[in-house]
């Protein structure tokens, strides 16, 4: 049992009572509980570890709570995880039994017995799929995959408990293979790349928590084939051999140390979260206008304020939003420049053709020199008429020559709708009154470029024979 083991906290039971359990080589097993603490905040991912970091007494189970132990891991993997709740509500299936807090607690419990496979139902209830943690649906942070990222702070700290859980597995029963203990120990280490020589351990951390314990890479690995090949090894890709080819391990743990008040990991968390931080585009879509989560605001903003450094992230926040405006600047320009394009070679096209111009041609052609400006939307009413009532708007509150026939044209337009409205509901009332309608039908003209050139009175077999429709 190492020095740092014997004066750990263990855990916090579930609901509203906080049940300390201490385990204390240094205090009978019969000793009493300690007073409960006040939950420290949700963002705290550092004190929380530690509140759920297991301290190993070895005991023997007794049979019943060997039977309690494969009792309890089969209802966790049972029951339904906080995070599917969601998309179950989306397909309109039924909700069923979410995990409990209390069911993961007990099986912490049991584990720091040192039973092996206690110590192993533990990991892998923490670990459970990888998603958002084993945590219950009233754990003390947000498990719901709700679209803020909260997921990926409770998994990273139910991540990290699970390679802790990893390092005493073993420390006390010898190197464990599994896709438990892989993701786990990745999720420290897995960043981390060993070179010939490498003497000094690796302190596991992931991007919310200090891991709690160190590892050295194992003289097997320093001369592996692959360590020959490239005079260096990724320490993620020799725990995956290891899970999956077997041999000996490329780690060996090293030693176990305090999580709380880590300065060096706080700094460089707090410079991490500032270099991701991206600005929304839409905060109404993200629900945050800082572009972080809601736990990593809350403790960017804490650390600022606790060692001064308000100003570095006023200027980060200003600097992002500066390059976020020029993002969307750069974007528009591109954009307009595509559509003044589009709209100057629409143009040339249609006044060089020798094919008949479609009114469908020249109405696509209005909707693309709209969108390329003023300007362009004038170039494009100088040689056809403008249909789109906001569009003659447009181009006649910007004092274009062309409004007035614009104008007419629209007025000519609404008069002509009215008259073909009247006529149907002319023919419907001939119809029920035995009236026939007139042989003569009334057909719209168009010239070669699309423009309006009024109306002709024909038979109704004329205007098939010119495909009028």
């Amino acid at each position: 049992m190492d020095r740092h083991q014997s004066r750990k906290p263990g855990f916090l039971s579930s609901l509203a009572v906080v049940l300390v359990l201490v385990v204390s080589t240094s205090l009978p097993a019969q000793a009493a509980p300690q007073a409960a603490r006040q939950d420290p905040p949700r963002w705290e991912a550092d004190i929380w570890f530690d509140r759920f970091r297991p301290t190993i007494t070895p005991r023997e189970l007794t049979k019943e709570e060997r039977e309690e132990v494969r009792a309890l891991a089969q209802k966790h993997r049972a029951v339904l995880a906080p995070w599917r709740v969601k998309y179950l509500v989306e397909r309109g299936e039924p909700v069923g039994e979410l995990r409990q807090q209390a069911t993961l607690l007990r099986l912490f419990e049991l584990g720091t017995s040192g039973d092996e496979e206690a110590m192993l139902a533990a990991r892998d209830a923490i670990y459970s799929d990888g998603n958002c943690g084993g945590w219950g649906d009233d754990a003390p942070f947000r498990v719901g995959n709700d679209g803020n990222g909260e997921c990926a702070y409770a998994q990273g700290v139910a991540l990290g408990l699970a390679a802790y859980w990893t390092s005493l597995i073993w420390q006390h029963h010898g190197p464990e293979r599994s896709g438990a203990a892989d993701i786990a120990l990745k999720s420290c280490f897995g960043f981390y790349k060993a070179f010939p020589h490498s003497s000094e351990p690796f302190i596991g951390r992931n991007p919310y928590v200090q891991c709690g314990f160190s590892m050295t890479v194992t003289e097997a690995a320093l001369k592996s084939r692959d360590m020959k090949q490239r005079d260096y090894i990724y320490l993620d890709v020799a725990l995956f051999d290891y899970r999956k080819k077997g041999g000996k391990p490329p780690l060996a743990v090293h030693a176990f140390f305090p999580t709380v008040g880590d300065a060096e990991f706080d700094r460089q968390r707090f410079q991490k979260l500032l270099a991701s931080y991206k600005p929304a585009k839409n905060p109404d879509a993200l629900g945050l206008a800082t572009g972080w989560t809601e736990t990593d605001r809350a403790w960017v903003e804490h650390y600022a304020e606790v060692n001064q450094r308000n100003g570095d992230v006023k200027a980060m926040l200003e600097r992002k939003d500066r390059q976020l405006a020029d993002e969307i600047w750069r974007a528009n320009q591109s954009a307009r420049m595509m559509r003044e394009s589009a709209c100057d070679k629409g143009l040339q096209s249609l006044a060089t053709t020798h094919l008949r111009v479609t009114d469908y041609e020249v109405r696509s052609l209005e909707g693309t020199c709209a969108g390329a400006g003023d300007e362009h939307l004038e170039k494009f009413a100088q040689r056809y008429m403008v249909v789109t009532p906001a569009n003659v708007d447009r181009l006649c509150n910007a004092g274009s020559a062309t409004c007035t026939r614009l104008r007419a044209g629209q007025d000519q337009r609404n008069a002509e709708f009215a008259a073909e409205e009247k006529a149907k509901r002319d023919a419907i009332n001939n119809a029920f009154t035995g009236k026939l309608p007139p042989a003569a039908v009334q057909v719209r003209k168009y010239d070669q470029n699309g423009n309006y050139l009024g109306t002709e009175t024909m038979t109704r077999g004329e205007a098939d024979l010119r495909g009028a429709k």
